[in-house]
């Protein structure tokens, strides 16, 4: 977790040779309430992927942003 103001990120690392499913971004959701912001961001990073269920969540809400391992390397390319 970090904070600035009113707005807080919290986020989660799960290296699971498993898809990632909503009882990750529920366990996040309620940790996050348990802080009091007016604003919050989710993060989740995967070792390989997403429930289907999960992925449109995150295109529904827009309140969780999901990466998995391979879209980090391949990112760090973009980078310097």
């Amino acid at each position: 977790m970090t904070a600035r103001g009113n707005e807080a990120l919290f986020a989660v690392y799960e290296w699971k040779n498993e898809d990632i499913g909503m009882d990750v971004y529920h366990e996040l959701m309620r940790r996050s309430k348990l802080f009091r912001y007016e604003n919050i961001h989710l993060y989740i990073f995967a070792k390989r992927m997403f429930t289907g269920e999960l992925i449109r969540t995150e295109h529904d809400n827009g309140l969780v942003a999901l990466f998995t391992l391979s879209e980090m390397v391949n990112g760090m390319g973009d980078v310097g």
